[in-house]
C-alpha cells in the first residue's frame, strides 16, 4: 500500500480494475469448465444407457440360454466400454458367466440388494466409481473426473423385460468414456483463453484510462499551472456533461472569480492596475494594425482629501464609488475605465484622436463635477483634474502615454489650482 501510495491515480484505478477482471474472468472461465464437465458426465450417462440397451436387446436376441463365450468377446466388450455382463436364473444362480465378461472386475459379485431387486421385477441401476480391483457406488462430479478418477453405470434388469415370463435378472456394468482426458483438455484451453482475455482487458483498460482520463487530466493539470500563474487560458469544456467536463468548468468558473477578483477593483467596479499594465498595451497593438489613433485621459480627484479628513475614510469611498459609478456609466461599452489606487482614474479611447480626446476629457469633468455625493447630512461636490495624450503622436507605449497624460493632467490640476488661489484673493481683496 505504502508504494501504491505514490503512483499515479490512474495507475492505481487500472490496478483495481484489472484485480476485478482477472477474479470475474477467471470465475467465469472455471463455472464455464465445470458446467462443460458436468455436461460430459450427463452424456456419458446417456450414451451409457444407450449401450446397455443394445447389449441387452443382443442378449435377447442370440438367447438367453448361451453358455460360452464368442470368439473376440472380450475386445468387442473394451471397446464399449462393457466391464462385466452376466445372467442369473430365478434363484439367484449364475447361469451364463463367461459372456462378455471381462478381467477388470475380477469376481467381485453383484450387489444382493440389486439382484434382489431385479428377480422381484425391477430395474435398478447406480453410478459407480471404477478402480483397478473394483467397483463402488459413487457419483461422478467434475472435480473427481478433473482428479483421474473412472466413473460408469452399474445396471440390474429383470429377464421379463427382455423375454416374457423368463425368471432371472441380467447383471451390467459399462464404464463411461474417458472423461478424465478431455477435461483437463478443457481446463487447459480455458486457462489458455482466460489469460488471454485478462491480458487483453489488461492492456485496453490501461489504454483507455489514458485516453480519456489520465491524457485529459494531466492536460487539465498544466492548463491548471499556466492559469495559476496569471495566462488568459482556459480548459477545454465544450458540451461534456462527464465528470472532466464538469471539473473544467468548475476550474473556469473558479479562474474567472480570481481574475474578476485580479483585474476589477473592489472599491469602484472599474478595472484595476493590474488590468492595466496588460490590456492598455493591448490597445495600442491593435490601434497600429487598424491604423487608428487611441487617446488616454488620466484623472486625479481633487478634493478626495478634504472629505477623508472632514468626515473619516468611510465618507471618501462613498465619494470614489459615486465618480466610479459615473465614469463606468459616462464611457459604456465604447471606453475602457481603470482605478490605479487611490483618486487616480485612467480611461483609454479607442479611435479617439486628440481633438476629439479632449471634448470627451471636458464631458467627463462636467459628469464628475455635477455630482451630490451623500456624506453625514451632508453633500459633498467632488471635481477631477483630467490630462490627456494621444497614440502615436505622444507616443508608441503604454507607459510613455501614461506618463504624457498624467504631467499634463498635474499641470491643469497646478493651473486650476492658480485660478481658484486668485479667485480668493481677489474676492478677499473686494471685501
Amino acid at each position: 500500500m505504502h508504494l501504491l501510495a505514490h503512483r499515479t491515480i490512474v495507475f492505481r484505478l487500472w490496478l483495481a480494475l484489472s484485480l476485478v477482471a482477472v477474479v470475474c474472468t477467471t470465475f467465469a472461465f472455471g463455472i464455464y469448465a465445470w458446467l462443460s464437465i458436468d455436461d460430459s458426465i450427463d452424456s456419458a450417462h446417456e450414451q451409457t444407457e444407450a449401450k446397455i440397451k443394445v447389449v441387452l436387446l443382443a442378449a435377447a436376441r442370440l438367447g438367453i440360454g448361451a453358455t460360452g463365450g464368442a470368439p473376440g468377446e472380450g475386445s468387442a466388450a473394451a471397446e464399449l466400454g462393457i466391464e462385466a455382463f452376466a445372467l442369473y436364473d430365478g434363484a439367484g444362480q449364475t447361469l451364463a458367466p463367461g459372456i462378455l465378461r471381462t478381467s477388470i472386475l475380477g469376481d467381485q459379485p453383484i450387489d444382493p440388494t440389486l439382484l434382489s431387486a431385479a428377480l422381484a421385477g425391477e430395474t435398478r441401476s447406480r453410478s459407480i466409481r471404477i478402480s483397478d480391483v473394483n467397483h463402488q457406488p459413487a457419483e461422478a462430479s467434475p472435480w473427481r473426473v478433473l482428479w483421474g478418477q473412472r466413473f460408469g453405470e452399474e445396471y440390474a434388469v429383470p429377464l421379463s423385460a427382455l423375454i416374457p415370463d423368463q425368471p432371472g435378472a441380467a447383471h451390467i456394468v459399462v464404464t463411461y468414456p474417458d472423461l478424465t482426458t478431455g477435461a483437463r483438455i478443457l481446463v487447459y484451453r480455458s486457462v489458455l483463453a482466460a489469460d488471454l482475455i485478462i491480458i487483453a482487458l489488461l492492456i485496453g483498460a490501461w489504454l483507455l484510462l489514458r485516453h480519456f482520463v489520465s491524457t485529459p487530466l494531466r492536460s487539465y493539470s498544466g492548463l491548471a499551472m499556466r492559469i495559476a500563474v496569471g495566462e488568459q487560458v482556459r480548459m477545454p469544456a465544450g458540451g461534456a456533461n462527464d465528470e472532466l467536463g464538469q471539473l473544467a468548468r468548475a476550474v473556469n468558473g473558479m479562474a474567472d472569480a480570481l481574475e474578476y477578483q485580479a483585474t476589477v477593483d473592489a472599491l469602484t467596479g472599474l478595472y484595476n492596475l493590474r488590468h492595466l499594465s496588460s490590456h492598455l498595451e493591448a490597445l495600442i497593438v491593435e490601434a497600429e494594425l487598424d491604423r487608428k489613433p487611441l487617446s488616454v485621459i488620466f484623472g486625479d480627484l481633487d478634493s478626495l482629501k478634504p472629505v477623508n479628513d472632514t468626515y473619516g475614510h468611510e465618507a471618501g469611498d462613498s465619494v470614489l464609488r459615486a465618480v466610479g459609478d459615473a465614469i463606468h456609466e459616462w464611457a459604456g461599452n465604447k471606453y475602457t475605465c481603470w482605478r490605479l489606487g487611490g483618486d487616480e482614474f485612467v480611461v483609454a479611447l479607442p479611435d479617439t484622436g486628440e481633438d476629439e480626446a479632449l471634448i470627451q476629457a471636458a464631458h467627463l469633468g462636467k459628469v464628475v463635477s455635477s455630482l451630490l455625493v451623500p456624506v453625514q447630512g451632508t453633500h459633498a461636490r467632488p471635481s477631477i483634474s483630467l490630462g490627456i495624450s494621444t497614440y502615436p503622436e505622444d507616443g508608441s507605449s503604454a507607459g510613455t502615454l501614461l506618463g504624457i497624460a498624467d504631467r499634463r493632467m498635474y499641470a491643469t490640476k497646478a493651473m486650476r489650482g492658480e485660478e481658484r488661489r486668485a479667485a480668493s484673493t481677489s474676492a478677499s481683496a473686494a471685501a
